[in-house]
């Protein structure tokens, strides 16, 4: 088993504009996703919840036990999103129509050359992205949003 990268995906009964909004828009990928996001564009300013990100732009996600992620979208289109994901993770989102509803494939990759840390992020992010599309699934589906938003609760699944 080789741990470079990994690919994960799932198929949504939603439009594939609703899966795109879900990535590409910090007001909505705050729905299934993160505490709170945002998306600044290449001039330093920051864009509308409401706003679809775009190619070159920072982001700021903070997650429910308050740590933060930053990084660059480095690919925004119709039917992709790539961006940076830590240090030496990138991560490539497309998503396309099948029959009545979006197929979504999650590719991650890592360029990073300290072995135990490349076993540990690349077990830790399979399994938090596997829990995550899961969630936008059962959200763009269901309404239903699965994330556990008290992260400091003992003695439960948490990812």
């Amino acid at each position: 088993m080789t741990f470079e990268t990994f690919d994960l995906s799932v198929f949504i009964e939603a439009d594939e504009t609703k899966v795109a909004d879900a990535w590409l828009r910090s007001g909505t990928i705050e729905k299934w996703f993160l505490a709170r996001a945002n998306y600044v564009d290449p001039s330093g300013q920051a864009r509308d919840p409401e706003e679809v990100c775009g190619t070159g732009d920072s982001y700021w996600w903070e997650w429910f036990e308050r740590s933060v992620e930053t990084g660059v979208v480095t690919v925004a289109g119709t039917n992709i999103m790539e961006f940076s994901f830590g240090d030496g993770i990138q991560v490539t989102v497309q998503w396309e129509k099948v029959h009545d509803g979006t197929l979504l494939v999650l590719n991650q990759t890592h360029d990073i050359s300290d072995l135990d840390r490349l076993q540990r992020m690349y077990c830790s992010c399979y399994q938090g992205w596997t829990f995550y599309l899961t969630n936008l699934k059962a959200l763009l589906e269901h309404g239903v949003d699965l994330r556990e938003k008290a992260p400091t609760r003992k003695d439960h699944a948490n990812v």
